[in-house]
């Protein structure tokens, strides 16, 4: 009888096997908290691909060390875990019935969830997570507009707009006209590097580039800008 999934056990790993219309060779995929996934070809057989990932065995017992790394560093909430940003504080609270639902206050992330629903679930953690995000938005939207506006005023430096964007991969960008994007997840940081990123983005309203001119603006701006970048990169955009 065809199986649409089997699982082995590698050396006490557990590796899932499932077949794929879209696959055109056995693929080995490992990613955290979804483990070591094998996609197997309609044309080809579980026992092909059970042999194919034997023969990588080194390969996934190294990667997937990796991903357990990872994993161990992925925030997880619980009842009684304290966490902040600048002006929230996130209270997780138990209701006997209803379902989960949030609210972002002045001072406050407030997270209901009924006790039936399991805390550590990865659709709960996405939406703590979430609302945890939603306050970040609103703290990054009430202070770093203002916050470019006074920068930009006190060094005579000219932009558009500014936009507020959730991005993973950059703290800030300044467009060819002059507009200037920054993440919310600058609420993260210390005021020093956040207005070091604002400074950092509008003097690429003058210099487009990262060669030495630009660097030179940038150390009258901020003092010593190679010192300031060099303390930025020690802050991770990965927040959880």
């Amino acid at each position: 009888m065809f199986k649409s999934s089997q699982q082995i056990d590698l050396d006490g790993i557990p590796v899932t096997f499932y077949k794929s219309k879209k696959a055109r060779s056995i693929n080995i995929t490992i990613k955290p908290f979804k483990g070591v996934r094998v996609a197997v070809p309609w044309y080809a057989t579980y026992k092909q691909a059970i042999r194919f990932v034997s023969q990588r065995e080194g390969w996934i017992k190294k990667h997937s060390l990796k991903m357990q790394q990872v994993e161990n560093q992925k925030t997880i909430f619980g009842w009684d875990t304290k966490f902040t940003t600048k002006h929230h504080a996130l209270k997780i609270t138990k209701i006997t019935s209803g379902t989960i639902s949030s609210k972002v206050s002045n001072a406050e992330i407030r997270i209901l969830i009924p006790e039936n629903i399991v805390l550590e679930s990865e659709e709960v953690q996405d939406f703590i997570k979430m609302t945890i995000e939603l306050a970040w938005r609103k703290e990054a939207k009430e202070y770093l507009p203002n916050r470019v506006k006074e920068l930009a005023a006190r060094y005579g430096l000219n932009f558009k707009k500014v936009k507020i964007n959730n991005a993973k991969t950059r703290w800030g960008s300044c467009s060819h006209d002059n507009n200037i994007n920054l993440t919310l997840n600058l609420m993260r940081l210390p005021e020093g590097l956040i207005d070091y990123v604002i400074l950092h983005e509008l003097a690429h309203t003058k210099v487009k580039n990262h060669g030495p001119k630009f660097w030179e603006l940038l150390d009258q701006l901020v003092g010593d800008a190679k010192k300031l970048d060099k303390k930025l990169k020690q802050y991770s955009l990965k927040v959880f």
